[in-house]
């Protein structure tokens, strides 16, 4: 089944942060080292990528993307009994139109930490979208 990103995906990430359910992101490391952190700006770009913002330019973050792009995201919604994880392969934007509309996508609260996109944007190509342990989507 190919990947299609659906309106209920765009709608819950672009409100995890209003509801209290920030987006887990998990990236490796150059020496097979996982780590993991909250991106409250985390949205879906399109159907079949997802989006953030790394406010801090210097952010070990980048440098685990840039050398190994594998990436992955969990949203959890503890209401709704919502579990969805989201694989893919990360890249930084460079081109600078893109930079600005990914950072248009995030949350305005997330935009207000970085009101002078000093930070990286991040594009994602989903390959894998999964719901609990079930298979939902995959290229």
């Amino acid at each position: 089944m190919p990947i299609k990103l659906t309106s209920e995906m765009k709608e819950k990430l672009a409100n995890a942060l209003n509801e209290n359910f920030p987006v887990l992101i998990s990236t490796i490391d150059q020496s097979g080292q996982p780590w993991q952190s909250f991106y409250g700006s985390t949205h879906v770009f399109n159907d079949e990528s997802l989006a953030f913002w790394i406010r801090d330019p210097q952010a070990r973050m980048i440098q685990r993307i840039k050398s190994n792009s594998p990436i992955s995201f969990l949203y959890r919604n503890s209401k709704e009994k919502i579990i969805w994880q989201f694989h893919g392969n990360a890249e930084i934007v460079q081109d600078t139109n893109l930079i600005h509309t990914i950072y248009k996508g995030i949350h305005p609260g997330e935009q207000d930490k970085d009101p002078n996109q000093d930070g990286c944007a991040v594009l994602v190509k989903i390959n894998l979208v999964l719901q609990g342990s079930k298979i939902l989507m995959e290229l």
